[in-house]
């Protein structure tokens, strides 16, 4: 695929990324009721229930719903979704709220 293609593609998928991470930490605030939440665990495990929830339903339905994409053999799966774009979301997510909150003034 050449780069006039792939490029955009990817900018498209880093969007809905970063869209679905905004997504679940907002699910996490209205859980908790407060917006600025503090990154203890117990809140962490929270939002990364959600995120893995959130993850899951998003490539169940690209893949098995809609027939967006198709996983390689190669691919680990579990209950047919991909383990890396599994945790992938999730993870991305928490460092970036990690990162978020060590380059701001929030404790």
């Amino acid at each position: 695929m050449p780069a006039s293609r792939y490029v955009p593609m990817m900018v498209e998928m880093s969007l809905y990324d970063a869209s679905g991470i905004v997504a679940f930490y907002l699910v996490v605030s209205a859980c908790l009721r407060i917006l600025l939440w503090p990154t203890i665990p117990a809140n962490v495990m929270i939002y990364l229930a959600v995120a893995l929830l959130g993850a899951a339903a998003i490539e169940f339905v690209a893949v098995h719903v809609l027939h967006e994409w198709a996983y390689l053999p190669s691919m680990p799966a579990v209950f047919g979704i991909g383990v890396l774009p599994l945790v992938q979301l999730p993870l991305t997510g928490l460092a970036s709220i990690v990162l978020a909150r060590r380059f701001s003034s929030l404790p």
